[in-house]
């Protein structure tokens, strides 16, 4: 999951245009082995921050269409 910790870049101008600054974070569960144990239910879980993956700038067309309702 992830934490936009920016507005969307509206100058033309810059490599960043139309992204946003994304923090990922991941669920916590102790005893965990694989992946698939931890997102198991996931929502449910608390979440810490990710500081294994870095912050990045993605397209906000990705943000946007990632999350329907």
């Amino acid at each position: 999951m992830g934490s936009v910790e920016s507005e969307v870049v509206r100058n033309q101008k810059t490599e960043n245009y139309r992204k946003v600054y994304v923090q990922w974070w991941v669920p916590m569960k102790k005893g965990v082995k694989n992946d698939e144990q931890l997102y198991h239910n996931c929502w449910l879980s608390k979440w810490k921050c990710n500081h294994a993956d870095l912050k990045q700038w993605v397209e906000i067309s990705f943000v946007v269409f990632s999350f329907q309702l």
